[in-house]
C-alpha cells in the first residue's frame, strides 16, 4: 500500500501544534511541520517555554531534519538543534554517512564529569527523533500499526525506544484539545543506553511508560500524534493536539 504522501490528491505537508501540561500547569507549546516531496523529506519543529514554565526559565528550541524517502521508510541526512535555555545556547548538527551520523557541531562540547560522550560504535545505525517520529507516522499510513523498534542517537544521547501497538480508545472532548473520538494508543518504552546526566538513571534502565494516541484528525489525512501522557512521582505530564493543517484545511483550537 502507498504512503499518504503518495497518493494523488493528497498533500505534501501537513503542519501539527501541540500544547503541553505539568499537572494542571500550561508549560510549553509547539509547532511541527513535515514536508514530503520528490523522494525527499523535511521536518521542522519550534517550541518554547509558556505559561508557568516561562516565569521560571526562558526555552526555546528550533530543529529541522532533511532527508531521503523511499515509500514510508525515511533516511536522515542532516539534523541540526539549536535551543536556548536562559543565557545558554546550544547547538547540535549531524550529517549522516552510510546511514552513521557524523557529529559536525557540538556546542558546548560534552562534559564528561557530567555525561560520557556516545561511543563511535553505538552511533551506527541510528536515526534522529524527529525521523523516528515520522518513521512511525508514514508506516500507520502505509497500513502498518502503531509500533517500532528505532535505534535513536541526538547528538548527545544514545537511547532505544520501543513502542507498542495497544487498544482502541474513545477520546472525549477536552477544552485544551482539538479531537475527540477513536485513536489508537500506542505504548512508549525509552532505553537509555549512553550520554545522559550521570546523576540521572543508569544507562539500561527503562523510564516511564508513557502512552501516545494516534488519529486521523480529518477524513483521507494521515494519523498524527493528538495526545501523549506520562506519570511520575512528580505528576502528570500531558500533550494536546491544538492545530491540525493540511492543505487549506485546518482545525484549531479557539483560546480565549
Amino acid at each position: 500500500m502507498a504512503s499518504w504522501a503518495d497518493t494523488p490528491g493528497l498533500p505534501r505537508s501537513v503542519k501539527l501544534a501541540y500544547d503541553a501540561y505539568a499537572g494542571s500547569f500550561y508549560v510549553m507549546s509547539a509547532e511541527v511541520e513535515m514536508e514530503l516531496k520528490d523522494g525527499q523529506y523535511s521536518i521542522a519543529t519550534n517550541s518554547k517555554t509558556e505559561g508557568f514554565a516561562a516565569w521560571m526559565f526562558s526555552w526555546t528550541s528550533h530543529v529541522k531534519t532533511e532527508g531521503r524517502r523511499e515509500e514510508a521508510v525515511l533516511t536522515p541526512t542532516h539534523h541540526r538543534v539549536e535551543s536556548h535555555w536562559n543565557d545558554r545556547n546550544q547547538i547540535v548538527q549531524l550529517r549522516y554517512e552510510n546511514k552513521n551520523p557524523i557529529v559536525a557541531k557540538l556546542e558546548p562540547p560534552s562534559d564528561s564529569a557530567k555525561r560520557d560522550p556516545v561511543p563511535e560504535n553505538l552511533r551506527g545505525n541510528t536515526v534522529d527523533p524527529l525521523t523516528m517520529t515520522a518513521n512511525l507516522v508514514l508506516g500507520m499510513a502505509s497500513g502498518g500499526g502503531c509500533e517500532g523498534n528505532f535505534r535513536v542517537f541526538d547528538g548527545r544521547r544514545r537511547y532505544d525506544m520501543n513502542i507498542f501497538h495497544g487498544v482502541t480508545d474513545e477520546l472525549q472532548e477536552h477544552s485544551s484539545a482539538i479531537y475527540s473520538g477513536e485513536a489508537q494508543t500506542c505504548a512508549i518504552e525509552l532505553k537509555r543506553i549512553a550520554g545522559f546526566w550521570k546523576k540521572s538513571t543508569k544507562a539500561g534502565t527503562p523510564l516511564l511508560a508513557p502512552t501516545l494516541w494516534m488519529a486521523s484528525p480529518l477524513e483521507g489525512a494521515p494519523a498524527v500524534p493528538v495526545k501523549f501522557a506520562a506519570y511520575s512521582s512528580f505528576g502528570s505530564f500531558r500533550i494536546h493536539l491544538t492545530r491540525f493543517q493540511m492543505d487549506d484545511e485546518v482545525i484549531e483550537l479557539e483560546k480565549y
